[in-house]
C-alpha cells in the first residue's frame, strides 16, 4: 500500500466536518497492523444515530513504519498498541 495515498485518506478523514477526529489507533500484530480512526463521539446511546466510521486499514509492518514518519511530520496524533493474547 502506498503510504502517501493512505496519508491523504487520513487527512480527509481528519478534516470531516461531521465528526471530531481524535487520533489513529494502530493494533500491531505479528505480521500485520490494523489502523482504526478514533473519534470524540464514538458511541451514542441511540444506535440509529451513530455515524459511519471510516473502515479500518490493514497494512504490513514496513508500511506502518513509513506512515509513522509522515504522521509525525504532519502532527497527526496516533497510538500504537501491541496486545499480547494468550
Amino acid at each position: 500500500m502506498d503510504t502517501k495515498v493512505l496519508l491523504n485518506r487520513i487527512i480527509l478523514e481528519k478534516e470531516r466536518s461531521d465528526r471530531q477526529f481524535v487520533k489513529l489507533e494502530f493494533n500491531v500484530r505479528e505480521s500485520q497492523v490494523v489502523m482504526r480512526y478514533v473519534y470524540e463521539d464514538e458511541y451514542n446511546d441511540d444506535i440509529h444515530m451513530n455515524r459511519h466510521d471510516a473502515d479500518p486499514e490493514l497494512m504490513d509492518a514496513d508500511t506502518f513504519e513509513n506512515l509513522k514518519q509522515l504522521l509525525n511530520e504532519k502532527k497527526i496524533p496516533y497510538q500504537a498498541r501491541r496486545d499480547e493474547f494468550m
